[in-house]
């Protein structure tokens, strides 16, 4: 069932549709840009089958698909958990003569991982590397964080580190993700080390950050921790932390 902006997505996908056809049914031909745009509005609506039906349209009409079309087709059967058919379209993209960018594979980095497949994203990785498409600041999110959900934590922390090598400054999510995994392995003095970093380079999320809760949340078990009490009742002391939760939880 739809509610809300969810609905609203839905209809006005659906209002883009009827429009294309009537442009169709007045004799238009459509070009491989107007393709591509309902193809990534489908994808983006989570009707990954409707932009597939679209995007054989468009081939069968003597139309070639760009790596735009196939970047969205990805991202969207990666979105429904479609992952083989996510692969199935890269491996379509091949045999076009279209080379997969850091679109392409930061959405089959992220499906994987959210799969539970967190070595064949790694693969995809070590194989995008290897084809020389670098990895930009959202791909080594995607992979970080989607190596946290399944529990790669220090594996994830390699990427971290090599991610700021390259100069390049995770969200705060990318932090949170990484304490928080570390906290659930048992590993509070690797998650401390995170957390350190994360406050000193002013990463702590902000009050309207989705993540604020869960980074108070951990803040609460440092500040519980022998270990680390000292640093983060000093922090909130010198106003270098301002978390009111864990002064009144304590």
């Amino acid at each position: 069932m739809l509610h809300g902006s969810s609905t609203a997505n839905y209809l006005g996908v659906d209002k883009g549709l009827e429009l294309f056809r009537d442009i169709c049914a007045g004799g238009h031909s459509p070009d491989v840009i107007a393709y591509n745009v309902m193809i990534k509005a489908l994808c983006k609506a989570r009707r990954a089958t409707k932009a597939e039906s679209l995007f054989n349209e468009m081939v069968s009409k003597g139309l070639k698909p760009s790596v735009a079309t196939y970047n969205s087709m990805v991202d969207g059967w990666c979105k429904e958990g479609e992952i083989e058919l996510a692969m199935s379209c890269m491996a379509r993209m091949y045999e076009d003569e279209k080379d997969p960018d850091v679109v392409t594979y930061t959405s089959l980095i992220h499906g994987l991982c959210a799969s539970g497949r967190p070595g064949e994203a790694i693969s995809r990785w070590n194989e995008m590397k290897g084809r020389g498409c670098c990895p930009n600041v959202i791909t080594f999110m995607a992979l970080i964080k989607g190596l946290c959900k399944c529990g790669w934590t220090s594996k994830a922390l390699v990427y971290f580190r090599e991610m700021e090598e390259k100069d390049m400054e995770p969200d705060s999510g990318v932090y949170v993700f990484l304490v928080i995994s570390f906290l659930l392995s048992g590993n509070i003095s690797a998650g401390f080390v995170i957390f350190r970093e994360m406050v000193c380079k002013g990463r702590f999320p902000v009050l309207v950050d989705r993540n604020y809760m869960v980074a108070v949340d951990a803040a609460d078990k440092f500040a519980e921790d022998y270990r680390s009490s000292c640093y983060v009742t000093c922090q909130i002391k010198d106003r270098r932390l301002s978390i009111v939760d864990v002064v009144s939880r304590k």
